[in-house]
């Protein structure tokens, strides 16, 4: 977050994690769950598009 980033990719075996996560940063992050590291990818591929269809990444 302190460098921008709007999303998280998360594996879906951390999908019941992500319900620990501070309220505070839920606010600002959008999660991105997977379950196949090539969808992953393929998710973050997309991020860096500024036609994101998941969410958009601030570039670095």
């Amino acid at each position: 977050m302190d460098n921008g980033a709007r999303c998280a990719l998360i594996p879906i075996e951390n999908k019941r994690h992500f319900l620990e996560v501070s309220a505070d940063i839920v606010e600002r992050v959008d999660p991105v769950f997977y379950g196949d590291p090539v969808v992953a990818a393929r998710k973050a591929i997309g991020m860096k598009r500024s036609c994101a269809p998941v969410c958009t990444a601030s570039s670095t």
